[in-house]
């Protein structure tokens, strides 16, 4: 009696030993993979944007931006920048009035614009470099009023420079101009005496009869 209750309590004693080593066995993976998660530390791998992030600023500190520094220009007042002179602009002929009394002196102012020389000749009106000119119906006259007799000469007129020249009777064989409508002319060398020809034209002035 004794031995079937003895196999029995050891029967009951196996059975609960095998069911405790079950659970101690199901329980030991949990405790190592807890021991793993806490002991070991995760490691992200990085994103595209911070590797991105990461090179751009590498490159900034490697190649670094250059600093532009403005620079203020102050404005150019035109007012006073020099005009130079007159180069090219021409040969020119003025008179100091556009109407005179018979008899009066007639002032020619003449400028040459050009950048060389020109060259004048004597023997115009009034033995003159000048040639007074009148209107007759529509076309001109030239007024050769020089008497005096001399051969001509050529006069300079440097670049650049005016001369004037006063026309007026200034023997007693040569006469004033008659009342009318008239032009100054002049003819000239470009140059050098024997250069090209050129000519310039004043504007139309009048000579009234005296009262």
């Amino acid at each position: 009696m004794y031995g079937r209750y003895f196999a029995r309590v050891m029967s009951i004693g196996s059975t609960w030993l095998f069911i405790i080593l079950l659970i101690g066995c199901s329980q030991a993976p949990q405790s190592v993979s807890s021991v793993t998660v806490e002991d070991v530390p995760t490691t992200t791998a990085p994103t595209a944007a911070a590797t991105f992030a990461t090179s751009a600023a590498t490159t900034s500190q490697t190649n670094p931006t250059p600093t532009r520094t403005a620079v203020s220009i102050p404005p150019v007042d035109m007012t006073q920048i020099p005009t130079p002179p007159a180069i090219n602009q021409g040969v020119s002929l003025t008179t100091d009035q556009q109407q005179y009394q018979a008899g009066e002196m007639i002032r020619v102012s003449i400028r040459n614009g050009l950048s060389v020389p020109i060259y004048g000749f004597t023997g115009q009106t009034y033995c003159s470099i000048v040639t007074v000119e009148r209107k007759e119906g529509d076309s001109w006259q030239e007024q050769e009023l020089c008497v005096a007799g001399a051969p001509p000469t050529n006069e300079e007129i440097l670049s650049g420079k005016q001369i004037t020249v006063d026309l007026l009777p200034r023997l007693a064989a040569e006469n004033p101009l008659p009342p009318g409508a008239y032009r100054a002319l002049l003819t000239y060398r470009v140059g050098s005496p024997s250069g090209d020809e050129g000519s310039a034209i004043s504007k139309e002035f009048t000579i009234q009869p005296v009262k």
